[in-house]
């Protein structure tokens, strides 16, 4: 990774802190098993192309994993 000095305390150049809040967001994500494999599983879905559009759900119903 080449880094970048600046008079701020960004030393790792523009867009670093959301890269790795990103990638902070991620592990945080795979921490746990269960999500983990859910996360896995939509990613492979979406790679694939199967996915499938279904009926929006609103903020009080519950989906259905």
């Amino acid at each position: 990774m080449q880094t970048t000095q600046q008079s701020d305390s960004n030393h790792f150049g523009k867009g670093s802190a959301a890269n790795f809040k990103a990638s902070d967001e991620t592990a945080y994500l795979l921490s746990s098993k269960a999500n983990a494999k859910r996360l896995l599983k939509s990613i492979a879905t979406l790679r694939t192309g199967t996915t499938s559009i279904g009926k929006p759900i609103t903020p009080t119903e519950t989906p259905i994993l």
